[in-house]
């Protein structure tokens, strides 16, 4: 026997006399934490009540406790076999332990050293733990996988169908394998069978953990399966919401649910609540047989909501609310929990869309992908403004193709995983500072807005024309430095206007925003055109978004980035270069100029018949400045002699000559 004795244990000269029944419940126990020990070391403890459910998107992928599961086909005749990744060693490799995985969306009986434990490092980067030991995956050798206290960084891909990709940067995945010794995970080389396709089960009983109700928000009734959100719409059932699931897990405005308001139950200091709802009446919940159904009632009842899902409060007994899915795909309340948990989303009021510059457009607040699909259909938006929006989740699955436009799409650096990896331009940054995200690439001939400077960061942006190869001039107006010009092309840059001479001096690089001039020098070819590239140096693109987009040093000359439609009210005051580029001439109402282009601006002067010359490093050209009416020209833009045969451009319009 011990005793306790002035701070310190000693042991009495005793003997302990126990009765028989007592041995034998002594040694019962025993046994018992033996077998305990021996289970763990075999892995065959479960993870009891935690119930794992697979996720489908990289936005479900946060700091928490995961299944790793692969699928491996032994042979047409066994079929597909699956398998979780165990901690327990197999030959420097993984264990890997046969589970169904088959179309299950919840798996509850996971064996406890299955758990790994995935931690955010930097850079994007993530830690895999053992949940049992707290060691962590490291790459070792060829293939092997294993545990240690100095763990490596991983990369966490979502690549579709809802698989996974987990590799340590090389190109080797975490992935099965087969041998006479069993299955086992380690390190492998994408095959033809998809062995690295992992799915993820993330340890989720709550759709929102992280959302606490507060008195007066508006809530509804939601579960998650599948990926896909469902909220609780009418007559017993959930319907599918995950069109207006956004990033920060809110439904956003529109969403086609129940709705309701969160009211303190009797000032109840247990954070117990009423759903009231939007007509005033108060939501209860009544079961019968496992079945659960929602009525309204003058009457509130008590809710609740912890990290296992929403319950009420049914005299003493507590009735935990989940959904269950019929074989037609159907969900509907249940209080049995062989299925997702229900739990509550906050609903936002409303999306706010502002064009904040002229076809530049912010969006803050909540958005359902039908909004952000319509906003982006919208051919008068130049520029998207995304950072104080919450986004859709199901945003960075769309594809994309804006091949024909220079839109720029501007988000914070913590959004990037939200966006489409083909939606282009982008442009992340933080407290106003932004940089390129991406390559750029914008297109001649299509407005463009930047709506707010930003750098390059190691990017560059691309600028692609059509030039024409006859040796005429063309104009070119740029808001870039480009040091490296394309061979065969000679470039001269506008420096200013004396006695009616516009002069032009030879340039070896093109500046931000100053007006050039450029010819095609090089060896006559059969093609009337040719793409001409020019690539951004690294360094700021500032906005043009301001009222003055040129420089005043070099007026009248000016440079657009919009489309310039003259009419009868300003014609006269514009000169655009003529057809053959050898002058500017007085542009005739009906003449369009686009941009990425040069013009004269005498709007102040009113130079009615005015005759202006491009005095070039090849000596002066001249020029009558008058456009005679009813000018044709080709689709390069070239002024025509004779109307062609084909299509061609007359007083602003397409036309098509049959003969």
């Amino acid at each position: 026997m011990y005793k306790v004795q002035g701070g310190k244990t000693r042991k009495e000269n005793s003997h302990i006399q126990l009765c028989h029944s007592c041995r034998v419940k002594y040694f019962a126990c025993l046994l018992a934490i033996f077998w305990y020990i021996f289970c763990c070391a075999e892995g065959s403890v479960r993870a009891e009540n935690t119930r794992f459910v697979r996720i489908y998107t990289m936005s479900d992928v946060v700091s928490g406790n995961y299944l790793i599961g692969a699928f491996s086909r032994v042979s047409s005749a066994v079929g597909m076999r699956s398998y979780l990744m165990s901690s327990v060693s197999a030959d420097h490799k993984r264990k890997a332990v046969s589970v169904d995985l088959q179309d299950r969306e919840i798996i509850s009986d996971a064996e406890s050293n299955c758990i790994w434990q995935l931690q955010k490092a930097d850079d994007g980067l993530w830690h895999i733990l053992s949940a049992n030991s707290q060691l962590g995956l490291t790459a070792s050798g060829t293939t092997d996988l294993e545990l240690t206290s100095s763990y490596d960084d991983w990369i966490v891909r979502f690549v579709g169908n809802g698989a996974f990709e987990i590799t340590d940067g090389t190109q080797r995945r975490i992935g099965l394998n087969s041998a006479a010794s069993g299955v086992y995970f380690g390190r492998y080389l994408p095959q033809v069978v998809d062995t690295v396709y992992l799915a993820l089960y993330r340890a989720m009983e709550h759709i929102n953990s992280s959302y606490v109700p507060q008195d007066g928000d508006t809530v509804s009734l939601a579960a998650m399966l599948g990926g896909t959100a469902y909220a609780y719409c009418t007559a017993d059932s959930l319907c599918d919401v995950g069109d207006f699931l956004t990033v920060n897990n809110r439904l956003a405005h529109g969403v086609p649910s129940c709705r309701y308001i969160v009211e303190s139950y009797m000032n109840d200091s247990d954070s117990a609540f009423s759903l009231r709802t939007l007509n005033d009446a108060y939501l209860r919940l009544s079961e019968e047989k496992g079945i659960i159904v929602l009525r309204e009632s003058e009457i509130p009842q008590p809710w609740g909501m912890d990290e296992i899902s929403l319950f009420s409060l049914l005299e003493s007994d507590t009735v935990r609310v989940y959904a269950k899915s019929d074989a037609g795909h159907h969900l509907s309340l249940t209080c049995n929990a062989d299925g997702p948990a229900v739990s509550l989303l906050p609903c936002s009021a409303s999306a706010i869309t502002k064009e904040f510059k002229p076809h530049c457009v912010s969006l803050s607040g909540a958005y359902s992908m039908p909004t952000v699909d319509s906003l982006l259909q919208e051919d008068r938006y130049r520029a998207y403004d995304f950072s104080a929006a919450d986004l859709p989740q199901r945003f960075c699955t769309k594809s994309y193709s804006f091949d024909n436009s220079n839109r720029l799409f501007y988000c914070l650096e913590e959004q990037l995983a939200s966006l489409p990896e083909n939606l282009g331009n982008v442009i992340a940054g933080a407290e106003g500072i932004y940089n390129a995200a991406g390559p750029i690439t914008w297109i001649d001939r299509v407005p463009l807005s930047i709506p707010y400077s930003f750098g390059l960061n190691g990017e560059v942006v691309k600028y692609v024309r059509q030039a024409c190869l006859d040796g005429g001039w063309e104009t070119l107006y740029l808001p870039f430095a480009c040091s490296t010009l394309p061979n065969n092309f000679h470039f001269e840059q506008y420096v200013g206007i004396e006695d009616r001479y516009l002069r032009f001096e030879p340039a070896t690089e093109i500046q931000a925003n100053v007006p050039y001039v450029f010819r095609y020098t090089g060896n006559p070819l059969q093609e009337s055109v040719a793409e001409l590239v020019l690539t951004s140096d690294n360094g700021q693109i500032l906005s043009n978004c301001q009222e003055e987009s040129v420089d005043s040093e070099y007026a009248p000359m000016a440079g657009t980035y919009e489309d310039i439609y003259v009419d009868n009210s300003n014609a006269g005051n514009f000169y655009f270069l003529n057809a053959e580029g050898t002058n500017f001439v007085r542009a005739a109402a009906g003449s369009i100029l686009h941009p990425f282009r040069l013009y004269l601006d005498f709007a102040d002067e009113n130079p009615v018949g005015y005759v202006v010359y491009m005095k070039t490093n090849t000596g002066i050209i001249s020029g009558t400045g008058q456009s005679p009416n009813d000018e044709i020209y080709d689709l390069c833009g070239r002024r025509l002699k004779r109307r062609p045969h084909g299509f061609y451009i007359q007083n602003g319009h397409k036309m098509y000559n049959l003969k």
